[in-house]
Formats: structure tokens, sequence, C-alpha cells
């Protein structure tokens, strides 16, 4: 009993922040600076603060700066600058089993970065070696628009040169994986990178 023909996929587009890279914790740092704990993310993180640097509206420098704007109302100015370059100075590492996935599904399918980013993308995957690890590269920050919204994977499926059909997507983030299964794409949400290894080896890229 044929199951019928199987699907092949041409293009596996993967999340950066959270599957491939993930970030050492920021405790310490607030702590050196008199900060509670969580709350350079916090400012970080903010909405109305982040978006505007996903989307490319202000420059990845000018973001940092607002951070350290918005800190200095909660420790010392000199304290909040510390805090912020500290953190900047580290470009995250990667995660060695899901690298090896990727790299080994990279193999049967082009691989192509989907992330919303800031314009510091670029220089991240310089200093972690990745400049040339991936077919294309999609970064919110230099499309103008971000995950989930539909224009994004519209874009993401146009760098890699495939149709929907023909593409897998994993991200960490349950509405951009939703997105992704809106828009046609077979996708995974990203919990433990055997649960991505079982995902992958189902539809025979790995």
């Amino acid at each position: 009993g044929s199951l019928g023909p199987r699907v092949t996929y041409r293009a596996l587009l993967t999340d950066f922040d959270g599957v491939l890279r993930r970030w050492p914790p920021t405790a310490a740092i607030e702590a050196a600076a008199g900060l509670p704990p969580g709350a350079l993310l916090e400012v970080a993180f903010a909405r109305e603060r982040l978006e505007p640097a996903l989307r490319g509206q202000v420059s990845d420098g000018e973001w940092r700066a607002g951070i350290t704007r918005a800190l200095s109302e909660r420790c010392s100015p000199v304290q909040a600058a510390v805090a912020v370059v500290t953190w900047a100075s580290s470009p995250g590492e990667l995660v060695p089993e899901v690298q090896e996935l990727l790299w080994r599904a990279r193999e049967r399918c082009s691989l192509v970065l989907v992330t919303n980013a800031t314009t510091r993308l670029e220089t991240d995957l310089l200093s972690l070696g990745l400049s040339e690890a991936f077919s294309a590269v999609v970064s919110s920050a230099r499309i103008g628009v971000e995950k989930p919204q539909p224009e994004f994977y519209a874009a993401a499926l146009e760098a890699a040169g495939v149709s929907a059909s023909e593409a897998l997507f994993v991200d960490d983030a349950e509405a951009n994986v939703a997105g992704a299964r809106a828009a046609g794409i077979e996708s995974h949400l990203f919990r433990s990178a055997a649960g991505l290894a079982t995902w992958l080896e189902a539809k025979a890229v790995l």
C-alpha cells in the first residue's frame, strides 16, 4: 500500500534566536548596575521600543541608546551605559545540537535564515562564523516587516525561491508558527533539538 508520492521539500526556513542561537543570562550585568533581575530585557523588549528596531526604522545603535536612556531612570547613567555595552558585547552563542541538525538538513535542501532582527544581524552572523552558512537571509530590519505578518513569509519564500508547499518552517514562537501555517507552510514549533530531529526525519530532510 503506497502512501502516494512524498512531498519533496526544497527549503528549510529557520528562526535564529531561541532555535539556533541562545543568549547568556543577564542577571550578572543587571546586578552590577544595581538593577533588579529582568530589568534590562524588560526595557529592551518593550514593544514600543523593539518594534521600530525590528522594522529597521531605527538602527541597532539607536535602539540600544534608547534602552540606556530608559535604564538611566532606574540606575545611574554610567551604570546604565555600562550594562547596555556589556550586554551588547556578546553575539550570543550557537546551540551545537541544533546546528548539527540544520547543517545535516542543508545537504538535502536549502537552508534559509528567517528572523526578526535589528540592523546588527549581519555583524552577529560574521562574529559567529555564519556569513556563508545560509542560502539566503531574511531579516525583518532589512525588509521592513516582521513575523508573523503575511508579507514576511511571502518575502521568505521569494528569497528561498520556493512555493509554500515546498518549504518547511521552524520557530520557537507560537504566533510565528501560526503565521507560517496560515501562509501554507508546513511548520514546527521548536521546543527541543530532539523534537526538531524527529520532525525533520519525518519530513525526509535528515
